[in-house]
């Protein structure tokens, strides 16, 4: 991650800065795991552009909306939107440390998947 982000920052990739500020500010909400976390780093350093952004946009989206389907199947949607209103409304919006490592599962598949096809593809 380091060795390909320098080089891309040597190549004057400065979006690869910003794409790692939000990748460390989503790791230190506790929305991704650290593990998740640094490996979107190293892709992102490997291919610092808005193709391969879209592509795992739309990878992950795809990927991720039958996955929450499945985990939510038999919750109401009037339930699942109180529980969320009621953890804004006490503050807990985000996930607590332990509840990641409790409750968060890796998606590390998700987010290698797209840059398998990109790179298969489009490099």
């Amino acid at each position: 991650m380091l060795a390909a982000g320098g080089y891309r920052l040597y190549e004057k990739h400065w979006s690869l800065l910003i794409a790692w500020v939000i990748l460390f500010t989503l790791w230190e909400m506790h929305i991704i795991g650290g593990g998740d976390a640094k490996l979107l780093m190293g892709l992102y350093a490997l291919f610092p552009d808005r193709s391969f952004t879209l592509m795992l946009a739309v990878s992950v989206l795809i990927t991720s909306v039958p996955y929450l389907i499945a985990k939510y199947r038999g919750h109401s949607l009037a339930s699942l939107l109180k529980g969320a209103t009621n953890r804004v409304r006490t503050g807990n919006a985000w996930p607590t440390r332990d509840e990641l490592q409790e409750r968060g599962r890796s998606l590390a598949w998700t987010y290698c998947l797209p840059g398998m096809v990109y790179l298969w593809l489009l490099w």
